[in-house]
């Protein structure tokens, strides 16, 4: 039979909490659905955080659409009063 001692404390990469023996890691590991392999937090960690990237790189694109629709109106000459004259 093999014994192994407790872990260092360490702060969960997934929630920040910190997690200081073997149970609460077991806890936290399924309160999360993950398991002890450090390339499984990865992918979890990478996934988690991929839709807030590409969410940020969507609004940074419809930013330069908006600004490119305006100077492209601006610079055709259009004005708002041309919309109120006969």
């Amino acid at each position: 039979m093999f014994i192994r001692g407790d872990i260092q404390p360490y702060v969960s990469p997934i929630d920040g909490s910190v997690i200081g023996s073997r149970s609460a890691e077991r806890q936290h590991n399924a309160r999360h659905g993950v398991s002890n392999d450090i390339d499984s937090l990865r992918e979890k960690a990478r996934k988690k955080n991929e839709p807030q990237q590409q969410t940020a790189l969507d609004v940074h694109e419809r930013k330069l659409a908006i600004k490119d629709a305006i100077e492209r109106v601006s610079s055709s000459g259009f004005s708002r009063q041309t919309l109120y004259h006969d």
